[in-house]
């Protein structure tokens, strides 16, 4: 490879990783304070960057509030797909989407901001958003359908209110504590489960 074409690639990947930090920052910066009072100065700051390289890559502060929201999304999503391929019990599958779904959101403030439904400004996100949150209702319903089919959960449920169901279980721990920065104990998440696993499953299993 010749020496211009490494230090081209050389100063690619520094953009993608200084990129990556931005959104990083930004992720934290409009969970923990919100849309309106995080600045984009702010975030160029705790990132190690100036103003201009900023908005290099975002025009504008819109803009990368939405990038922002468009990796956490992508990161559920990527989590949650890596836990279905690797779990074929549903009930377990299940509870791993659970306590994935509380760790993620300790991490992510922003994550637990959206599930709060705070932090839209724009229609295009807020639309985003509710698309996200339909996905998971409906990836709910469909995994609760395959363990029906499996015998694994109870057939006379109505998966779709099932899935709505558990969505705001997960929704009330998630924001109710954590939100308040609360940690979740495990036995509270234990009892969660146990609860969730009892009234799913059935009688004779």
């Amino acid at each position: 490879m010749r020496t211009g074409t490494k230090k081209k690639l050389s100063r690619q990947n520094e953009s993608a990783r200084k990129r990556e930090l931005m959104l990083d920052v930004a992720s934290t910066c409009f969970g923990e304070l919100g849309y309106k009072a995080t600045t984009t100065r702010e975030i160029a700051r705790r990132s190690g960057v100036s103003d201009g390289l900023l908005f290099a890559h975002f025009a504008s502060k819109e803009a990368l509030f939405e990038a922002a929201v468009e990796q956490v999304l992508a990161h559920w999503w990527d989590m949650t797909q890596d836990i279905l391929d690797a779990t074929p019990d549903v009930i377990d599958a299940l509870e791993k989407l659970f306590r994935a779904g509380f760790e993620f959101a300790a991490r992510s403030p922003l994550y637990l901001a959206l599930r709060r439904h705070e932090g839209a400004p724009t229609p295009r996100l807020k639309t985003a958003i509710t698309e996200a949150n339909r996905r998971w209702l409906q990836q709910l319903a469909d995994l609760l359908r395959q363990g029906q089919i499996k015998g694994e959960i109870r057939r006379d449920l109505d998966t779709a209110s099932a899935a709505d169901l558990l969505n705001e279980l997960q929704i009330t721990y998630t924001t109710r504590r954590m939100g308040l920065g609360m940690p979740l104990p495990d036995a509270m998440t234990d009892t969660l489960l146990q609860f969730m696993k009892n009234g799913l499953t059935p009688t004779n299993s």
